[in-house]
Protein backbone atom coordinates (compact mmCIF):
# COMPACT_ATOMS: atom_id res chain seq x y z
CA UNK A 1 0.00 0.00 0.00
CA UNK A 2 2.81 2.09 0.49
CA UNK A 3 4.17 1.44 -2.48
CA UNK A 4 1.54 2.18 -4.38
CA UNK A 5 0.77 5.81 -2.44
CA UNK A 6 3.94 6.67 -3.67
CA UNK A 7 3.89 6.23 -7.13
CA UNK A 8 0.99 8.14 -6.97
CA UNK A 9 2.74 11.25 -5.74
CA UNK A 10 4.04 13.45 -8.29
CA UNK A 11 7.69 13.80 -6.99
CA UNK A 12 7.69 9.66 -6.63
CA UNK A 13 7.63 9.85 -2.84
CA UNK A 14 5.87 9.73 -0.10
CA UNK A 15 6.38 13.51 2.70
CA UNK A 16 9.17 12.93 5.36
CA UNK A 17 8.13 13.97 9.21
CA UNK A 18 10.78 16.62 9.04
CA UNK A 19 8.93 18.21 6.11
CA UNK A 20 5.50 18.15 7.93
CA UNK A 21 7.10 19.61 11.45
CA UNK A 22 9.08 22.28 9.07
CA UNK A 23 6.29 23.96 8.29
CA UNK A 24 4.52 23.53 11.45
CA UNK A 25 7.45 25.26 13.26
CA UNK A 26 7.58 27.81 10.70
CA UNK A 27 3.53 28.54 11.04
CA UNK A 28 4.04 28.82 14.59
CA UNK A 29 7.33 31.14 14.59
CA UNK A 30 7.09 35.17 14.38
CA UNK A 31 8.41 34.91 10.54
CA UNK A 32 5.18 33.58 9.81
CA UNK A 33 3.29 36.27 11.69
CA UNK A 34 1.31 38.33 8.41
CA UNK A 35 0.33 34.56 7.32
CA UNK A 36 -3.39 34.09 7.96
CA UNK A 37 -6.50 31.94 6.37
CA UNK A 38 -4.56 30.36 4.27
CA UNK A 39 -4.48 27.02 2.68
CA UNK A 40 -1.12 24.86 2.76
CA UNK A 41 -1.11 22.05 0.72
CA UNK A 42 2.08 19.74 1.68
CA UNK A 43 1.41 17.25 -0.20
CA UNK A 44 4.25 16.88 -3.03
CA UNK A 45 1.87 18.59 -5.40
CA UNK A 46 -0.34 16.00 -5.64
CA UNK A 47 -3.54 18.04 -5.24
CA UNK A 48 -2.22 20.72 -8.09
CA UNK A 49 -1.86 18.04 -10.35
CA UNK A 50 -5.16 15.45 -9.54
CA UNK A 51 -7.99 18.38 -9.49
Amino acid sequence: MFEMLSNSQPIGRMGAVNEISSLICFLCSDDAAFITGSNIPIDGGFVTLNN
